[in-house]
């Protein structure tokens, strides 16, 4: 067998959450979140919504936020992955299990489980993991409907830490039905109510924006307990710097124009900047230098994985390629999402209408794009549709 040897690693990591060393972009953001923490170390709960596209950094951020508040500020994290997680019992469920799995090598585990009594159980090798498996079919009912007193109590005995920090990191699920914006704004004011100045908790939420619109309307006050918080482009120098500083970490020199064309085609998305960067630095092999040919080819490259990855298959589909490049140079610049067919409609052939009408059906049915308002304006519910197709077009 041929001697194969893992001779080296990427420094970029597409499809992870960045590590803080790695945190690029979003100070403005990042300070505004930490001067609206004063209130969660004084005993009060701080609520945070992020929103942001598919590939805008949420995750990252939420990370990244969380990490200054551990070690500045001793507040211990609790991140709860909830993609695709669409019912209140199983998010409450998600969050005793990580607190128990996080705190389980602390002297003051065992009064925390005491908590549950026989309903938890360790599982895992050695019992490294435990769960939480009800003895009662109601126990996860009373559990979500108590919750205020069971997290206070979770606050009362984490004898090392300042306070709490509970990330949901994706509420989509969550939105598609009331019980869980009604759920959160009782806890909030039960807890509020009861225990206020003794209780340093923070929540963060993060979802696409429509999300934050559905569960608003499912409760018209959810909006009003939260720090809001956009998630927009990064801008060009934090992307060219990002590109030069990640290069340069592993001895590859790129030129200013390498990196004014790499960072044109990231649009200031951070989940392309990392594919683009991965791609090119796989393809640099033996080289120490990027050149403009081999950062043109890492680009379409990773606009293929990106695709494959993440994008439905109807922006490759041929019998819609002529109206999407129509739609992609009508595009709203600003967000990268939106078109208005009124810019463009009256230009096309009575064939290309007929293709047209036939392309809003299908990508309304796919969920690829959501009509605004019942208006002739549409955008996709994902900007990585727009960027692969302006790609695809080099």
């Amino acid at each position: 067998m041929k001697d194969y040897k893992i001779t080296k690693t990427s420094p970029f990591r597409p499809g992870n959450r960045v590590n803080p060393d790695d945190f690029v972009g979003h100070e403005k953001l990042i300070t505004d979140m930490i001067k609206r923490a004063s209130p969660l170390l004084d005993g009060e709960i701080t609520n945070y919504y992020l929103v942001g596209n598919r590939g805008m950094g949420k995750t990252s951020v939420s990370y990244y936020f969380s990490n200054i508040l551990e070690k500045k500020y001793n507040i211990l994290p609790i991140y709860i992955s909830n993609e695709g997680v669409s019912d209140l019992d199983t998010l409450i469920v998600q969050i005793v299990e990580t607190i128990l799995n996080k705190i389980s090598d602390k002297k003051w585990f065992n009064k925390i489980t005491s908590f549950f009594g026989e309903n938890i159980e360790s599982v895992g090798f050695m019992n490294l993991s435990f769960k939480l498996k009800p003895k009662d079919d109601d126990y996860i009912d009373a559990l979500v409907r108590h919750f205020d007193k069971f997290i206070k109590d979770i606050i009362d005995t984490i004898e090392d830490y300042n306070g709490l920090l509970i990330i949901i990191d994706d509420v989509n699920g969550l939105s598609q039905k009331a019980d869980f914006a009604n759920w959160f704004r009782r806890i909030y004011h039960q807890l509020t109510f009861e225990y206020s100045g003794e209780i340093p908790l923070g929540f963060i939420l993060t979802s696409f924006p429509e999300i934050l619109t559905q569960l608003q309307k499912h409760n018209e006050s959810f909006a009003r307990l939260f720090n809001h918080f956009d998630l927009t482009y990064l801008n060009l120098n934090d992307v060219e710097k990002f590109y030069k500083d990640k290069f340069h970490s592993v001895g590859i020199s790129v030129n200013h124009d390498v990196l004014e064309l790499i960072s044109t085609y990231t649009y200031g998305l951070p989940l392309l900047m990392q594919e683009i960067g991965d791609n090119i630095y796989w393809l640099c092999d033996k080289s120490k230098r990027v050149d403009m040919s081999l950062a043109l080819t890492g680009i379409k490259e990773a606009n293929k994985r990106t695709y494959t990855k993440y994008l439905n298959p109807i922006v490759i589909d041929k019998n819609y390629q002529k109206i999407l490049d129509i739609i992609i140079k009508n595009i709203d610049e600003n967000d990268l999402t939106s078109f208005d067919i009124e810019d463009f409609e009256d230009k096309l052939t009575n064939e290309e209408k007929t293709v047209l009408k036939a392309f809003l059906y299908m990508a309304l049915d796919e969920e690829v794009i959501t009509r605004i308002n019942q208006t002739n304006k549409y955008k996709f519910k994902n900007p990585l549709y727009t960027t692969y197709l302006k790609i695809n077009q080099l």
